[in-house]
């Protein structure tokens, strides 16, 4: 990350002539009506009217003098227009940072008052989440909890047996180029443009500080590679009255383009069952043996859910 920094002077507005756009450093006073400078009024001026302030030592926020609260630099002793000490003056009312946004609109700093609407506001949000939280407590501990007995009979059996199988071949992909493969081929390459944020920080002394911070992207590169990726999926199903087999498969072996492999399988047995209201449950089994022993027909007790209405596979016990 690159940035770079440059100081101007803020801007400020004659309270007693109405003079406009009077500079925050070189003119504590009006030139106009000779009134004196309001600290608290003073602004970020608009990116035609900036004045730049070379080599300007800053001592710290201007501080208001205790006699007569005029605003006066803190390398002063003494108050230019009344003389009184400054040293147990207060700081000045400071502007709080812009931040420059979409279209090269400078936002507004956050007043103290939208600040504090806008914790209300997280306050308020932060109360909703922890209801939404506490209501799904609730409920995980009701459908934990809550439970109804049932008499279920088995009707229905089912298998699945699935195999991803991936192919080798050419792919397109981008990423950053020092990140490219050695076996990947360069197609193009592009640098994208920096992203830099602009901000503007209220020194207290009648001057701002901007900032330009940019951030270098990577270059990125389009390139081509071979390699394996998922192509197809081979599945078989059935029931009870079908041995569960894994698909057929007739592969192009080898590491060509074109050339296939099995990558992840899976197998699935599930058990239907039906309860004296003729409602149908699920259950997943995962030895086959096991799933063969439920004989259809077979009546097992087991709990339903008070909430969801399912069955709890882990209570079932043959009658």
């Amino acid at each position: 990350m690159t940035a770079s920094e440059k100081t101007y002077e803020m801007q400020w507005d004659c309270e007693y002539c109405g003079a406009k756009k009077l500079l925050g450093l070189s003119q504590r006073y009006c030139p106009t009506c000779g009134g004196p400078q309001n600290p608290a009024k003073r602004y970020f001026p608009a990116e035609s009217d900036k004045v730049a302030v070379e080599d300007h030592p800053f001592v710290g926020a201007d501080a208001t003098c205790p006699a007569c609260r005029h605003a006066m630099s803190r390398a002063c002793n003494n108050c230019s227009n009344c003389g009184s000490p400054i040293d147990a003056g207060k700081q000045v009312a400071m502007h709080g940072g812009q931040q420059q946004g979409a279209g090269g609109q400078w936002q507004p700093a956050e007043s103290t008052e939208a600040r504090g609407g806008a914790s209300a506001s997280k306050r308020k949000i932060g109360l909703i989440v922890g209801l939404i939280v506490m209501a799904l407590v609730v409920l995980v501990v009701a459908r934990t909890a809550l439970k109804k007995d049932a008499v279920l009979s088995v009707v229905r059996h089912s298998w699945m047996r699935e195999i991803t199988i991936e192919r080798f071949d050419e792919v397109e992909e981008q990423g950053a180029c020092r990140s490219v493969p050695a076996e990947g081929r360069i197609l193009s390459r592009t640098t994208p443009e920096p992203k830099c944020t602009m901000t503007r920080v209220d020194k207290g002394d009648g001057t701002f500080k901007e900032t330009k911070a940019c951030t270098e992207p990577a270059e990125l590169c389009t390139y081509r590679i071979d390699k394996w990726k998922a192509a197809r999926t081979a599945k078989e199903t059935g029931g009870l009255e079908s041995a569960p087999t894994w698909p057929a498969l007739n592969l192009r072996l080898g590491n060509c383009r074109g050339c296939e492999r099995t990558a992840a399988k899976t197998e699935s047995y599930t058990v239907g069952f039906d309860d004296a209201q003729g409602k149908p449950h699920d259950c997943e089994v995962t030895d086959v043996n096991r799933w063969k022993g439920f004989a259809k027909g077979a009546k097992f007790g087991g709990q339903i859910r008070v909430v969801g209405g399912d069955l709890d596979c882990d209570s079932l016990k043959a009658k």
